[in-house]
């Protein structure tokens, strides 16, 4: 298949065109015996990205100022520019009479320095040195501000008239070539000797060959292609809440877990699933009620407690020699035969309010990655003050993360 049509098979039956992040991915590929020594990888620099016009991907033009793409789209591109020379022209250059074009970052040229004045204008420095692009750029930076940036024609009319020569001066838009088919930011290059190279401008997709040496060529080309199937991490956060509200209400489990999805979507986590849960174990030990009490809260959270119908089909109870186990319900005398008491199970008067604190605990599986401790804070800041809000008092929140499970990819061809 040619480039699309195997990025297009790949995303249909996989995930992507393989990406290649390390030499663990390459000792990986395992690449069978081709009739076609040549297949294709997910690296590409799409010319719709650069030359027909400023782009706003990856591989488009931007500004040194501002390592962004162009705000308006401006260019002033003299013909046929810009065409990539032997895959190395990746710097732009203006003529004094406004017109620009790609050329290889190595090469020494003058240069234009800008600064920005009190009244938010922008002169131009006209520098007579030879120097590459970066060496410009880093010139600039340290005595003006950076090389020009260009946005309509009024600025680049400014920009080639601060030239005093008739060779071309550098200015600040630059790109970076190539880049992947699931926009990941691999830099990882295993190119071959004498690539990449463009060779006759129309090179623009990456193939390998069996050594994993790679080339540029044309996308038209059908090859054999490896697709990669990615499985998307997974973090577990399980959160508990102490609180003397009734969390045996369906509604208030509700409220809480409304409130998290709100404050987790405004911190930009989409993919996530939040659910309160329980992990029941069973312990194959001969114990009474408060040593097996003891034991689960020592091991684990505590004795079981179950609310519905679904925590009792996720028991899984195996076959026990006693077929009785202990869970967490007791009527303990010592909370209303002994005294009045202060427990759940004491005497209470109709006119009061039980004093109840109850424990509920969370599970919230996301794509995201929740290992930044300043984060998780700030989302636990923002769900009290939500809850707090709502008329909630005397509640804890904590929560435990789980390391994230190493991200599993085959690549496959």
């Amino acid at each position: 298949m040619n480039w699309a049509d195997a990025q297009h098979y790949c995303r249909e039956k996989y995930t992507d065109l393989a990406t290649i992040t390390s030499m663990e991915d390459i000792s990986r590929l395992n690449r069978p015996t081709l009739r076609d020594s040549w297949a294709w990888i997910g690296l590409r620099d799409d010319p719709k990205s650069w030359r027909e016009s400023m782009g706003n991907d990856i591989n488009s033009w931007r500004w040194s100022v501002t390592g962004e793409t162009s705000k308006t789209g401006y260019h002033n591109w003299d013909a046929p520019e810009p065409n990539n020379t032997i895959s190395n022209d990746i710097c732009v250059v203006t003529t004094p009479k406004g017109k620009w074009a790609d050329q290889r970052c190595e090469t020494s040229y003058h240069f234009i320095c800008y600064n920005v004045t009190n009244e938010n204008e922008k002169t131009y420095v006209y520098i007579s040195t030879l120097k590459t692009w970066t060496d410009a750029r880093d010139y600039c930076r340290k005595y003006y501000t950076d090389l020009p940036m260009i946005e309509n024609n009024e600025e680049n009319d400014e920009v080639s008239a601060a030239i005093e020569a008739t060779d071309p001066a550098w200015i600040g838009l630059y790109r970076v070539r190539w880049s992947w088919s699931d926009k990941s930011q691999s830099s990882v290059r295993f190119w071959r000797s004498g690539s990449p190279n463009n060779v006759g401008g129309n090179q623009f997709c990456v193939s390998e060959n069996p050594l994993h040496e790679w080339d540029d060529d044309g996308c038209n080309f059908e090859y054999p292609f490896i697709c990669q199937q990615v499985t998307k991490l997974k973090t577990t956060l399980r959160m508990k809440i102490e609180t003397d509200a009734d969390f045996t209400d369906p509604a208030t489990n509700a409220q809480i877990l409304q409130q998290l999805g709100a404050e987790l979507t405004r911190f930009g986590i989409s993919s996530f699933a939040c659910h309160v849960c329980r992990q029941f174990h069973y312990v194959n030990l001969q114990l009474n009620w408060v040593d097996a009490q003891h034991y689960c809260r020592e091991k684990y959270g505590d004795l079981a407690t179950i609310q519905s119908m679904e925590d009792i089909s996720r028991l899984n109870r195996p076959t026990l020699i006693d077929p009785w186990v202990w869970i967490g319900l007791r009527d303990d005398p010592k909370s209303w035969r002994e005294s009045m008491g202060n427990d759940a199970n004491s005497w209470r008067w109709s006119a009061t309010d039980p004093n109840v604190t109850t424990t509920m605990r969370m599970k919230i599986e996301t794509d995201a990655d929740m290992t930044d401790p300043a984060t998780n804070t700030q989302i636990l800041q923002q769900l009290t003050a939500k809850l707090t809000s709502q008329g909630w008092t005397d509640f804890k929140l904590q929560w435990k993360i789980q390391p994230r499970k190493q991200e599993k990819e085959k690549l496959t061809e």
